[in-house]
């Protein structure tokens, strides 16, 4: 891999952790759409690089929630029977979301993200305070 890919990857994740640090804006919503660009740069075939994208941003967001949890953790963060009760719901959504995303073509699968951003950034820009 050439050098400015590594660069531009390592500038991806310090700006993805920027934002999310700044504005807790996931990394996920930032990643995937530049993972998406620098793959096509780099060549990788059009029909492959949203899946791609969002395998990679999803294998570093699991590097980074450890490394949060490990420290909320540390600080009595974390309600560990509620992780508990909600592992093997996790577990089992993670594993059926993978199948159904690997049989769904790039095309379909962007504007499924595109839209899930778009209500996510709708939501956002409304600031309503949620009620307990």
């Amino acid at each position: 891999m050439a050098i400015e890919w590594i660069l531009a990857f390592l500038a991806l994740g310090c700006f993805a952790g920027v934002m999310a640090g700044l504005l807790g804006i996931g990394g996920g919503g930032i990643m995937v759409p530049l993972l998406t660009t620098i793959f096509l740069a780099q060549g990788i075939a059009p029909e492959a690089v949203v899946h791609l994208a969002l395998g990679t941003s999803m294998a570093t967001i699991v590097m980074t929630s450890l490394s949060s949890m490990r420290a909320h953790h540390a600080r009595g963060g974390v309600i560990w029977p509620v992780v508990k009760a909600m592992a093997p719901g996790v577990i089992v959504g993670t594993f059926a979301a993978t199948f159904v995303a690997a049989r769904i073509s790039s095309l379909y699968l962007a504007g499924f993200f595109a839209l899930f951003m778009g209500y996510v950034a709708f939501t956002m820009l409304r600031a309503k305070t949620p009620t307990a």
